[in-house]
């Protein structure tokens, strides 16, 4: 039964634990067969909070024929709340690829992202570093500002020239 600090969200015996912030997935629900424990954001435990079935049911998604069972197939809602939200059809599981696309993309380092998605190795994690060439822009944009400063010049991003020349090696000077 859902207690005010953890309910089942798929599984019974796969607690959300509200007030630490955290589902445990046992090793029998996840692909690797590991258990994994997955961090959820603030925002998201508000959400799963203020959930209509919490109190109700034991389950976050709780099915149509009442609070005793959970949803048994998510495609149907999620297809319905891509079109009220006007984006194109997608599957559940392109949810997957875009948080850790956009993961990536914000900078969070590719074996964080590895771990947070339960991925077996980092090979697994790669296939979507493909999406981000723009961190590595923005790794040479920060090495132009290090340099910059140490030559004694401030480098605004994407506004360097290299000016004078020591022996080949030329220092990056703000424009």
């Amino acid at each position: 039964m859902a207690t005010s600090s953890n309910f089942s969200f798929l599984a019974e015996h796969d607690p959300v634990f509200l007030d630490r912030g955290v589902w445990l997935l046992h090793g029998d629900d996840t692909k690797n067969g590991k258990t994994r424990r997955i961090a959820l954001s603030g925002a998201l435990v508000a959400l799963l909070q203020a959930q209509s079935s919490r109190g109700v049911s034991d389950w976050v998604f709780p099915g149509r024929d009442g609070p005793a069972k959970p949803i048994n197939n998510l495609t149907k809602p999620f297809n319905r709340m891509l079109k009220a939200a006007g984006l194109e059809k997608a599957r559940v599981h392109d949810l997957r690829h875009t948080h850790a696309s956009m993961l990536l993309a914000s900078g969070v380092d590719a074996v964080v992202v590895k771990n947070a998605l339960g991925h077996s190795s980092l090979n697994v994690t790669s296939r979507y570093l493909h999406l981000v060439d723009t961190s590595l822009k923005s790794a040479s944009e920060a090495m132009a500002r290090v340099v910059g400063r140490a030559a004694g010049a401030e480098v605004a991003a994407g506004e360097a020239q290299v000016e004078g020349s020591t022996g080949g090696l030329g220092v990056v000077k703000a424009v």
